[in-house]
């Protein structure tokens, strides 16, 4: 009986779109992120992740960057709309960010520990994004065919970087708003830097880290 409805519960979730999970997500509250997380023996690497935290903070920098002036220095005779040099600068942070919170930060051992919260836990839409196979294609997770893509190159944004198609063998997912993907972002690395408050009790080592939160 408990197989078949966690097999119900699979397909269910596995029908969700990558937008419908991203809303779930950002639905969590801090307080109960942490108060759950605490609940999970967590392993977490200080060096890792203090280095990961610290990178995706840094990557709004790549917003601020003047590209037309690094493009003069560099006596570039190609002449680039500002709107072209504006994608450019938009693309790479994102890219950026998805790869470190999503690729780098991975912990499977963080992550699998979220198997062990009970049923209607406050953060299961974390569970289901991390956990939960999407019918699409057997087992595999949301979030690993997101990785998937990252690593293999096997995504790519609009001319107007308006929204960002993913890709992993068979599986197809389009994002219709290259920000609302951002906030994906933001919440994957909200869960780790919580695990890591979590765990050690402290942000002094992650100052950077939070100034996106």
């Amino acid at each position: 009986m408990r197989k078949g409805l966690e097999k119900s519960r699979q397909e269910d979730i596995g029908a969700l779109t990558l937008t419908e999970q991203i809303k779930r997500l950002v639905s969590v509250s801090d307080d109960d992120l942490r108060h759950q997380l605490s609940r999970i023996d967590l392993d977490i690497d200080d060096t890792k992740f203090t280095q990961s935290f610290n990178a995706y903070g840094l990557t709004n920098a790549i917003l601020l960057l003047d590209l037309e002036k690094l493009i003069s220095i560099s006596e570039c005779l190609l002449d680039f709309p500002k709107q072209v040099l504006d994608n450019i600068r938009l693309q790479g942070a994102i890219v950026l960010r998805a790869y470190i919170a999503l690729v780098y930060m991975r912990s499977e051992h963080l992550e699998r520990g979220l198997d062990r919260l009970e049923e209607n836990s406050p953060i299961q839409p974390f569970r289901d994004f991390f956990r939960t196979g999407s019918r699409k294609r057997g087992n595999d997770t949301l979030s690993q065919h997101i990785r998937n893509s990252l690593c293999h190159g096997q995504f790519h944004f609009s001319d107007d970087t308006q929204y960002i198609t993913f890709r992993d063998r068979d599986w197809k997912e389009t994002i219709e708003s290259v920000h609302f993907f951002n906030g994906l972002c933001r919440q994957v690395h909200r869960f780790y830097l919580r695990a890591y408050e979590v765990k050690h009790r402290k942000t002094d080592s992650i100052w950077i880290s939070s100034m996106n939160l």
